[in-house]
């Protein structure tokens, strides 16, 4: 049998730019058309508070080093800020395989292409962002059947784990080069 699939979110309860009501929104609706997929979050020790009116898992608050185990067992990666300035938690998840939903904000169009390496939809769309997950569980897996996503003119989406992992390295470079 195989393993149910996984929609990650990194969790900043009650930041409104993080877009902690939107993800509330679509969240609520995947549990309810998608109940078998694991919803969870992180970046948070104690959501108790938060009234999360959906089934989810907390993976807490977590050190770097423990990150690229998260986004890789993850089929699917939402990230719906309002704004951010590069979205580092997207191109994280790109690079360790997962499906990403980001919203059209900040810096995410220097790695993110839609309909080749993530799904971008527009800020505060929960339909939009709903609909993105809905296509990636359509195929299964978040969306990484090859044939199904050349028939959509959608390339695999090893082509966003390639390019956001050269992305990185080019930053360090940069960054390296100004120290």
């Amino acid at each position: 049998t195989s393993r149910p699939r996984q929609c990650l979110r990194h969790w900043r309860y009650g930041q409104r730019h993080r877009g902690y009501d939107i993800v509330l929104a679509v969240l609520e609706q995947v549990a309810r058309c998608f109940p078998d997929v694991r919803l969870i979050l992180f970046g948070t020790y104690d959501l108790s508070e938060a009234d999360i009116p959906f089934p989810f898992e907390n993976a807490g608050r977590l050190e770097p080093d423990d990150l690229p185990l998260l986004y890789s067992q993850a089929d699917i990666f939402l990230e719906l800020s309002r704004h951010h300035g590069f979205g580092r938690t997207g191109i994280e998840a790109m690079a360790c395989g997962a499906a990403c939903v980001l919203s059209d904000s900040g810096g995410i169009r220097d790695y993110a292409r839609h309909g080749e390496n993530a799904l971008i939809v527009p800020v505060a769309d929960v339909t939009a962002a709903t609909e993105a997950i809905r296509q990636l569980e359509a195929v299964g897996h978040g969306g990484l059947d090859p044939a199904v996503l050349a028939e959509r003119r959608v390339h695999p989406l090893e082509v966003g784990r390639v390019q956001a992992r050269q992305h990185l390295r080019d930053q360090s470079e940069r960054e390296v080069g100004r120290g």
